[in-house]
């Protein structure tokens, strides 16, 4: 509750050290990579266009635990019901369908994807890097308030996490490419 407080004060402060224009042109590029059709688009590049089981594994668990981080956001979505940054009313009005500010859903994604496959390829540091520059880009875009990121973040990297965690304990949900068509396999 004190951090959402602090949101429109947090927001100005980094208005004001992006009001340049590379700034600006740079937040528009890394939220391009929380657009849920080009991180599905890209895991399904890395599942079908590699022979290599290592990565068609990687690719599969990354969709499961974009998947979760999806779903859990939206839930909270429309349960919380934000207004966004810019908009007429402020605050939350949940469960409704109309206000979608917290959680950012591109921050959440972005963090599931990066915590699987940052863990599986060795390469969280960077993983983690570009996960917050699309968080940080949706504050900077006046997409979101800064909490509405942080707890796409937790959430996301939760989802990972669990994901991962699944795995291990011989549990996983699969989609499964068949020509045009997907097969979804759960195993347990």
């Amino acid at each position: 509750p004190v951090f959402f407080l602090q949101d429109e004060k947090i927001m100005e402060e980094i208005s004001s050290l992006t009001e340049d224009n590379f700034s600006k042109e740079g937040a528009k590029i890394f939220n391009i990579f929380g657009d849920g059709g080009l991180q599905i688009g890209a895991l399904a590049i890395l599942y079908m266009h590699s022979s290599n089981t290592y990565h068609k594994k990687s690719a599969c668990l990354a969709f499961n635990s974009w998947i979760k981080a999806a779903s859990y956001t939206w839930i909270l979505k429309v349960l919380t019901g934000r207004a966004r940054p810019g908009e007429e009313k402020r605050g939350f009005f949940g469960p409704t369908l109309r206000y979608n500010s917290f959680p950012s859903g591109h921050t959440s994604t972005a963090f599931a994807i990066a915590t699987v496959l940052g863990k599986r390829y060795k390469a969280e540091k960077i993983a983690y890097i570009l996960a917050t520059f699309v968080g940080v880009s949706r504050i900077i875009l006046r997409k979101h308030y800064p909490s509405d990121v942080l707890a796409g973040a937790i959430i996301g990297y939760l989802a990972g996490k669990q994901t991962l965690d699944n795995d291990r304990q011989s549990f996983s949900v699969s989609l499964i490419p068949n020509g045009w068509k997907f097969s979804l396999k759960i195993r347990w």
